[in-house]
């Protein structure tokens, strides 16, 4: 059972307080991904200012309420060699598997958006891998251990346009790789409901091991002008 913080919200753009140019002037502080990291609780924060820059920082806790959080915004290595440019890189979702954290990040490019890779030992900087195929996706998750010898992942496509033009998904899928780059689409895990509060959908954190199988929290939106 889950229970609302009566505080919340623990971090809000008035908690950002940094020297970095692109972080003087934030609008807003959300998505995060989240980890146990050591004995610390540690988010990485999707951050944007007025402007519209997005930036992943970095923020640590002792009691998972009372965050620090970093001056400088996340640095990122091994993007130089990728043909797109890459607008924006956000919601990110960590997942520890054996001793190498990985991300994975949403990464907008000109018409779409990819799902992007990144390894760190430490979170001092995300190393990139590349990009989960080269389709319109997103929210991304690893699983935390390999299914029957292969990574495993849930995604989910964009496959559907609203009114406004954006792209969105109302279907998560399964997918397993042997070397994280390359996947294959395995099977939909699940659909959202017309006229629901779940219309298009996409997985949140990353699953966790129950006893009774893996849980997957998802998160949902309606559209209510849909046919």
């Amino acid at each position: 059972m889950f229970k609302r913080y009566s505080k919340n919200p623990i971090i809000s753009p008035k908690d950002i307080v940094s020297s970095h140019p692109e972080m003087i002037d934030v609008s807003s502080v959300f998505n995060p991904g989240g980890i146990q990291f050591g004995n610390k609780i540690l988010l990485l924060l999707r951050v944007q200012n007025r402007g519209r820059d997005t930036l992943i920082v970095r923020a640590t806790s002792d009691d998972g309420v009372h965050f620090s959080i970093d001056d400088q915004p996340i640095k990122f290595s091994g993007m130089d060699n990728l043909e797109e440019t890459v607008f924006h890189i956000y919601d990110p979702r960590i997942t520890k598997i054996e001793n190498t954290y990985f991300v994975m990040a949403a990464m907008d490019i000109v018409g779409k958006c990819l799902l992007g890779l990144f390894k760190t030992e430490d979170f001092s900087s995300l190393e990139f891998l590349g990009t989960k195929e080269e389709e319109d996706n997103r929210n991304g998750v690893l699983f935390p251990e390999k299914i029957n010898g292969k990574y495993a992942s849930f995604d989910r496509p964009n496959k559907s346009s609203v009114e406004s033009g954006v792209t969105t998904g109302n279907a998560i899928w399964y997918s397993e790789s042997d070397d994280l780059i390359k996947w294959e689409s395995k099977e939909m895990v699940m659909e959202g409901r017309l006229h629901h509060w779940d219309e298009y959908i996409g997985a949140g954190p990353p699953p966790v091991k129950t006893q009774k199988g893996w849980l997957m929290v998802y998160h949902g939106i309606a559209m209510h002008y849909q046919p």
